[in-house]
Protein backbone atom coordinates (compact mmCIF):
# COMPACT_ATOMS: atom_id res chain seq x y z
CA UNK A 1 0.00 0.00 0.00
CA UNK A 2 1.52 3.14 -1.18
CA UNK A 3 0.06 5.91 1.07
CA UNK A 4 1.86 6.15 4.65
CA UNK A 5 4.07 3.74 3.65
CA UNK A 6 6.96 4.06 6.07
CA UNK A 7 10.87 3.55 4.66
CA UNK A 8 13.95 3.61 7.39
CA UNK A 9 16.69 5.83 6.15
CA UNK A 10 18.82 1.92 5.69
CA UNK A 11 16.11 1.02 3.33
CA UNK A 12 16.00 3.99 1.53
CA UNK A 13 19.61 3.80 1.44
CA UNK A 14 19.43 0.16 0.22
CA UNK A 15 17.53 0.84 -2.52
CA UNK A 16 20.05 3.17 -4.05
CA UNK A 17 22.74 1.17 -3.67
CA UNK A 18 20.95 -1.54 -5.56
CA UNK A 19 19.80 0.57 -8.16
CA UNK A 20 23.24 2.16 -8.73
CA UNK A 21 24.69 -0.87 -9.66
CA UNK A 22 21.64 -2.11 -12.18
CA UNK A 23 21.80 -0.32 -16.17
CA UNK A 24 18.79 0.81 -17.37
CA UNK A 25 17.16 -2.26 -19.33
CA UNK A 26 17.39 -4.27 -15.73
CA UNK A 27 16.23 -1.35 -13.82
CA UNK A 28 12.97 -1.65 -16.36
CA UNK A 29 12.51 -4.95 -14.71
CA UNK A 30 12.51 -3.73 -11.37
CA UNK A 31 9.43 -5.10 -9.65
CA UNK A 32 7.12 -1.83 -9.23
CA UNK A 33 9.31 0.73 -10.91
CA UNK A 34 7.79 2.22 -13.67
CA UNK A 35 9.75 1.64 -16.90
CA UNK A 36 9.10 5.31 -18.04
CA UNK A 37 11.00 6.64 -14.97
CA UNK A 38 13.82 4.18 -14.73
CA UNK A 39 16.22 6.25 -16.32
CA UNK A 40 15.59 9.16 -13.81
CA UNK A 41 14.68 7.44 -10.45
CA UNK A 42 18.17 6.80 -9.33
CA UNK A 43 18.64 10.56 -9.44
CA UNK A 44 15.31 11.11 -7.79
CA UNK A 45 16.36 8.64 -4.84
CA UNK A 46 19.72 9.67 -4.47
CA UNK A 47 17.95 13.41 -3.94
CA UNK A 48 15.65 11.61 -1.51
CA UNK A 49 18.58 9.96 0.38
CA UNK A 50 20.66 13.26 0.58
CA UNK A 51 17.72 15.34 2.35
CA UNK A 52 16.92 12.66 4.82
CA UNK A 53 20.93 12.01 5.72
CA UNK A 54 20.66 16.69 5.98
CA UNK A 55 18.72 16.59 8.30
CA UNK A 56 18.94 13.94 10.37
CA UNK A 57 15.83 12.01 9.84
CA UNK A 58 14.65 8.37 10.90
CA UNK A 59 11.92 7.78 8.18
CA UNK A 60 10.45 8.45 5.30
CA UNK A 61 6.28 8.14 4.89
CA UNK A 62 5.20 8.19 1.82
CA UNK A 63 1.88 10.01 0.92
CA UNK A 64 -0.69 8.48 -1.89
CA UNK A 65 -1.50 12.30 -2.11
CA UNK A 66 0.69 16.03 -3.56
CA UNK A 67 0.51 19.14 -3.65
CA UNK A 68 -2.91 19.70 -4.93
CA UNK A 69 -4.43 18.28 -1.63
CA UNK A 70 -2.18 20.42 0.36
CA UNK A 71 -3.41 23.42 -1.48
CA UNK A 72 -7.05 22.66 -1.20
CA UNK A 73 -6.75 22.27 2.12
CA UNK A 74 -4.92 25.19 3.12
CA UNK A 75 -7.78 26.87 0.89
CA UNK A 76 -10.77 25.72 1.99
CA UNK A 77 -9.18 26.80 5.63
CA UNK A 78 -9.17 30.57 4.28
CA UNK A 79 -12.86 29.74 3.85
CA UNK A 80 -13.50 28.50 7.19
CA UNK A 81 -13.28 25.04 7.26
CA UNK A 82 -10.29 24.10 9.55
CA UNK A 83 -9.53 20.57 9.03
CA UNK A 84 -7.92 19.66 12.64
CA UNK A 85 -8.47 15.68 12.53
CA UNK A 86 -7.80 14.41 8.47
CA UNK A 87 -9.19 11.08 9.41
CA UNK A 88 -12.28 12.10 11.10
CA UNK A 89 -12.78 14.82 7.73
CA UNK A 90 -12.35 11.66 4.97
CA UNK A 91 -14.10 8.96 6.70
CA UNK A 92 -16.76 11.31 6.90
CA UNK A 93 -16.53 11.32 3.04
CA UNK A 94 -16.15 7.78 2.78
CA UNK A 95 -19.41 7.64 4.44
CA UNK A 96 -21.20 9.45 2.55
CA UNK A 97 -19.67 8.35 -0.98
CA UNK A 98 -20.65 4.59 0.17
CA UNK A 99 -24.08 5.48 1.23
CA UNK A 100 -23.85 3.51 4.54
CA UNK A 101 -26.04 4.64 7.19
CA UNK A 102 -24.49 6.80 9.76
CA UNK A 103 -27.12 6.23 12.55
CA UNK A 104 -27.11 2.35 12.12
CA UNK A 105 -23.65 2.11 11.95
CA UNK A 106 -23.30 4.62 14.96
CA UNK A 107 -25.20 2.31 17.10
CA UNK A 108 -23.10 -0.85 15.93
CA UNK A 109 -20.21 1.01 16.68
CA UNK A 110 -21.55 1.66 20.50
CA UNK A 111 -22.53 -2.14 20.73
CA UNK A 112 -18.72 -3.23 19.52
CA UNK A 113 -17.15 -0.06 21.69
CA UNK A 114 -19.02 -1.94 24.88
CA UNK A 115 -18.10 -5.30 24.32
CA UNK A 116 -14.64 -4.45 23.67
CA UNK A 117 -13.67 -2.25 26.70
CA UNK A 118 -15.26 -4.52 28.57
CA UNK A 119 -12.70 -7.60 27.49
CA UNK A 120 -10.20 -5.41 27.24
CA UNK A 121 -10.12 -5.03 30.79
CA UNK A 122 -8.88 -8.55 31.09
CA UNK A 123 -6.76 -8.90 27.63
CA UNK A 124 -5.28 -5.47 27.65
CA UNK A 125 -5.34 -5.28 23.71
CA UNK A 126 -1.68 -3.48 22.70
CA UNK A 127 -2.82 -3.40 19.07
CA UNK A 128 -5.96 -1.88 18.21
CA UNK A 129 -7.29 2.17 18.43
CA UNK A 130 -9.95 3.81 17.72
CA UNK A 131 -9.35 4.83 13.99
CA UNK A 132 -9.32 0.57 13.74
CA UNK A 133 -12.78 0.55 15.59
CA UNK A 134 -14.70 3.21 14.01
CA UNK A 135 -13.60 1.49 10.27
CA UNK A 136 -14.11 -2.13 11.39
CA UNK A 137 -17.72 -1.05 12.87
CA UNK A 138 -18.62 1.33 9.66
CA UNK A 139 -17.33 -0.56 6.73
CA UNK A 140 -17.44 -4.12 7.94
CA UNK A 141 -20.18 -5.09 5.19
CA UNK A 142 -19.65 -2.68 2.58
CA UNK A 143 -18.35 -5.92 0.56
CA UNK A 144 -22.23 -6.74 0.06
CA UNK A 145 -22.57 -4.33 -2.67
CA UNK A 146 -20.11 -6.87 -4.34
CA UNK A 147 -21.48 -10.11 -3.43
CA UNK A 148 -23.24 -11.19 -0.66
CA UNK A 149 -21.19 -14.44 -0.64
CA UNK A 150 -17.91 -13.98 1.39
CA UNK A 151 -18.98 -10.66 1.54
CA UNK A 152 -16.28 -9.73 4.31
CA UNK A 153 -13.29 -10.59 1.85
CA UNK A 154 -14.81 -8.15 -0.34
CA UNK A 155 -15.06 -5.43 2.45
CA UNK A 156 -11.29 -6.26 3.66
CA UNK A 157 -10.54 -5.49 0.07
CA UNK A 158 -12.40 -2.19 -0.37
CA UNK A 159 -11.09 -1.04 2.93
CA UNK A 160 -7.53 -1.58 1.76
CA UNK A 161 -8.00 0.30 -1.42
CA UNK A 162 -10.00 3.39 -0.50
CA UNK A 163 -7.79 5.57 0.58
CA UNK A 164 -8.65 6.46 3.89
CA UNK A 165 -7.13 9.53 4.94
CA UNK A 166 -4.97 9.81 8.03
CA UNK A 167 -4.36 6.12 8.58
CA UNK A 168 -1.39 4.28 9.29
CA UNK A 169 -0.71 1.67 6.72
CA UNK A 170 -0.62 -1.05 10.11
CA UNK A 171 -3.65 -0.01 11.30
CA UNK A 172 -5.98 -0.31 7.79
CA UNK A 173 -4.21 -3.70 7.52
CA UNK A 174 -5.63 -4.85 11.25
CA UNK A 175 -9.01 -3.65 10.20
CA UNK A 176 -8.93 -5.73 6.87
CA UNK A 177 -7.41 -8.67 8.95
CA UNK A 178 -10.65 -8.20 11.70
CA UNK A 179 -13.13 -7.62 8.93
CA UNK A 180 -11.88 -10.45 6.74
CA UNK A 181 -12.60 -12.81 10.23
CA UNK A 182 -9.38 -14.77 9.78
CA UNK A 183 -10.50 -15.91 6.66
CA UNK A 184 -7.89 -17.96 4.90
CA UNK A 185 -9.41 -18.07 1.82
CA UNK A 186 -8.57 -14.23 1.29
CA UNK A 187 -4.88 -14.80 -0.13
CA UNK A 188 -4.71 -11.16 -0.53
CA UNK A 189 -3.62 -9.95 3.06
CA UNK A 190 -1.04 -12.75 3.38
CA UNK A 191 1.53 -10.36 2.36
CA UNK A 192 0.83 -8.38 5.08
CA UNK A 193 1.35 -10.91 7.92
CA UNK A 194 5.41 -10.28 8.44
CA UNK A 195 4.17 -6.93 9.47
CA UNK A 196 2.62 -8.40 12.93
CA UNK A 197 4.02 -9.75 15.61
CA UNK A 198 1.76 -13.35 16.53
CA UNK A 199 0.32 -11.64 19.70
CA UNK A 200 -1.53 -8.77 17.49
CA UNK A 201 -3.06 -11.44 14.77
CA UNK A 202 -4.41 -12.94 18.02
CA UNK A 203 -5.94 -9.63 18.94
CA UNK A 204 -7.21 -9.16 15.80
CA UNK A 205 -8.89 -12.57 15.99
CA UNK A 206 -10.57 -11.72 18.81
CA UNK A 207 -11.88 -8.47 17.64
CA UNK A 208 -13.41 -10.29 15.06
CA UNK A 209 -15.39 -12.34 17.34
CA UNK A 210 -16.13 -9.70 18.98
CA UNK A 211 -17.20 -7.90 15.50
CA UNK A 212 -19.59 -10.97 15.11
CA UNK A 213 -21.01 -10.72 18.05
CA UNK A 214 -22.18 -7.27 17.29
CA UNK A 215 -23.04 -8.07 14.25
CA UNK A 216 -25.98 -10.81 15.68
CA UNK A 217 -27.05 -8.12 18.27
CA UNK A 218 -27.98 -5.38 16.32
CA UNK A 219 -29.31 -7.10 12.64
CA UNK A 220 -30.62 -9.76 13.95
CA UNK A 221 -31.74 -9.20 18.27
CA UNK A 222 -32.19 -5.59 17.30
CA UNK A 223 -30.53 -4.77 20.28
CA UNK A 224 -28.39 -1.49 21.55
CA UNK A 225 -25.52 -1.01 24.01
CA UNK A 226 -28.06 -0.34 26.80
CA UNK A 227 -29.76 -4.01 26.34
CA UNK A 228 -26.95 -5.77 27.66
CA UNK A 229 -24.21 -6.59 29.99
CA UNK A 230 -21.10 -8.19 30.06
CA UNK A 231 -19.15 -10.13 32.44
CA UNK A 232 -15.88 -11.85 31.98
CA UNK A 233 -14.97 -14.79 35.12
CA UNK A 234 -11.85 -17.04 35.01
CA UNK A 235 -13.57 -19.78 32.89
CA UNK A 236 -16.54 -17.73 30.74
CA UNK A 237 -17.34 -14.86 28.99
CA UNK A 238 -21.39 -14.07 29.81
CA UNK A 239 -23.33 -11.81 28.04
CA UNK A 240 -26.81 -10.76 30.06
CA UNK A 241 -29.60 -10.18 27.78
CA UNK A 242 -32.18 -7.35 28.73
CA UNK A 243 -35.73 -7.74 27.11
CA UNK A 244 -35.23 -11.29 25.01
CA UNK A 245 -36.47 -14.72 26.00
CA UNK A 246 -35.06 -17.78 25.51
CA UNK A 247 -35.74 -18.19 21.90
CA UNK A 248 -33.72 -15.27 20.80
CA UNK A 249 -30.63 -16.81 22.98
CA UNK A 250 -31.02 -19.82 20.65
CA UNK A 251 -31.29 -17.91 18.02
CA UNK A 252 -27.89 -16.71 19.06
CA UNK A 253 -25.90 -19.95 19.18
CA UNK A 254 -26.97 -20.76 15.94
CA UNK A 255 -24.67 -17.92 14.82
CA UNK A 256 -21.52 -18.53 17.55
CA UNK A 257 -18.91 -21.57 16.73
CA UNK A 258 -18.03 -22.05 20.34
CA UNK A 259 -15.34 -23.88 19.51
CA UNK A 260 -13.67 -20.89 17.47
CA UNK A 261 -14.66 -18.65 20.68
CA UNK A 262 -12.91 -21.17 23.03
CA UNK A 263 -9.81 -21.01 20.92
CA UNK A 264 -9.30 -17.64 20.24
CA UNK A 265 -10.74 -16.63 23.73
CA UNK A 266 -9.48 -20.04 25.77
CA UNK A 267 -12.80 -19.09 27.65
CA UNK A 268 -16.46 -20.17 26.97
CA UNK A 269 -19.07 -17.91 25.98
CA UNK A 270 -22.52 -17.68 27.22
CA UNK A 271 -25.78 -15.63 26.88
CA UNK A 272 -28.10 -15.46 29.62
CA UNK A 273 -31.21 -12.98 30.21
CA UNK A 274 -31.03 -10.39 32.34
CA UNK A 275 -33.84 -10.66 35.50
Amino acid sequence: LLHNYRVSVEGVEDVVKKLKELDYKEKQDVQGLSKARADMFIGAAIAVEEVLTYFKLKELIISGYGIREGVLYERLSECGKVVDNPFEDGFKDVVEILSVNPFLKEKQYKIFKKIYEKINEEYSFNSINEKIIKIVTYLYDIGKCINYVNYPLHSAYMILNLGIKGVEQKELIAAALIVARGNKKYKGLEKYKDLFEDYEVDEFMMLSKILNITNIFSDDLLLDEKNFDIEVNKDEIVFYIKEKDEEDLKVIDLFISQKKFINTFDKKLKFKLKK
